[in-house]
């Protein structure tokens, strides 16, 4: 924890008060979230989403008009 001398007018500290920010179990709490996000993402890229074309399909398409810029 850190503690900051909070100045008055005149430039004299009063009290001390507590920083704001992020305390090592907020930290640590973000990392365990992070971490079961980034597996979640891993697993969910491996697998191939239902639907979708196959590289067969793809080479069976043609192109119908073409709009350059």
């Amino acid at each position: 924890m850190f503690l900051y001398l909070k100045a008055e007018a005149g430039g004299v500290a009063a009290q001390p008060i507590e920083a704001a920010g992020l305390t090592p179990e907020i930290i640590a709490q973000l990392q365990d979230k992070a971490t079961v996000l980034t597996q979640e993402r891993k697993r969910r890229g491996k697998t191939m989403p239902e639907g979708l074309a196959t590289a067969e399909q793809i080479k069976t398409y043609k192109t119908l008009a073409s709009h350059p810029v």
